[in-house]
């Protein structure tokens, strides 16, 4: 079983020492960005997304606590979004650190996080994921999730597509 547990400015700030690079890399092998500046356009979003930190309202992050051990074995970051008719909550990422992978981990915390947001009130749940993802797009479709949106990309030349 996995509880959610809220993260403090520090644990976020270690987190991201290796989320940006790992974000700046998904980006670049996608060919969305280009390598030369993909770590100073990662640093730029995430900080327009979280201007305050994990201060910034309507945003959750939390780390992911093995019942068992009290350890903690990954994060997960969610917004509720309240723009749309029906409020909602949006994915913004779960990381399951690798020793844990292939336990159950993400399944667990996605339906714990499941339960935190009906409890607030959230008619659905979103996210993205990146389209050679095709771990997490087969647990987001075994947990019920749905195709809404596809882009798809032919290149016809080599290195990023803007």
């Amino acid at each position: 079983m996995i509880r959610l547990e809220p993260m403090s400015q520090d644990a976020w700030d270690e987190r991201m020492r290796t989320e940006l690079p790992r974000y700046a890399e998904d980006q670049t092998k996608t060919g969305n960005w280009s390598q030369i500046n993909a770590l100073e356009k990662a640093r730029e979003q995430f900080e327009t997304l979280l201007p305050d930190g994990i201060k910034t309202v309507d945003h959750h992050m939390h780390h992911l606590i093995e019942e068992s051990t009290g350890k903690i074995v990954g994060y997960l970051w969610f917004q509720e979004r309240t723009e749309y008719p029906l409020p909602y909550t949006f994915l913004c990422h779960l990381f399951v650190d690798e020793p844990h992978r292939r336990k159950g981990i993400a399944t667990a915390a996605l339906k714990a996080m499941d339960r935190f947001v009906q409890r607030r009130g959230m008619g659905k749940i979103q996210l993205h994921v990146f389209g050679h993802n095709s771990g997490a797009r087969a647990l987001h479709r075994k947990l019920g999730y749905e195709e809404t949106n596809v882009i798809m990309t032919k290149r016809l030349i080599d290195g990023p597509v803007a």
